[in-house]
């Protein structure tokens, strides 16, 4: 069973005055609406899911970072094993 883990990357910042946004690593395009933006990070990065970060001027949208087991003989839900051997 693949696991996943959560990361944060911002993609728009606020472009004061009002509701205009922009990538955070170019100074253009200017977006007119939040909308707008974030409709720009889904045609380039197809991410669908995304933080507002209103009072700090910040959207990130959210990375999923898929990982396999690494042990194939783990049993899912045990920590520990009742195995001795090697004590």
């Amino acid at each position: 069973m693949a696991e996943k883990d959560i990361n944060l990357k911002q993609v728009l910042k606020r472009f004061p005055p009002g509701d205009r946004w922009q990538p955070v690593d170019k100074e253009q395009p200017v977006f007119s609406s939040l909308t707008e933006g974030i409709e720009w990070v889904f045609q380039n990065t197809e991410e669908r899911d995304y933080v507002i970060k209103a009072a700090e001027g910040k959207v990130l949208y959210i990375m999923r970072m898929k990982y396999q087991n690494l042990n194939p003989n783990h049993q899912n839900g045990i920590i520990y094993t009742e195995n001795t051997n090697n004590l």
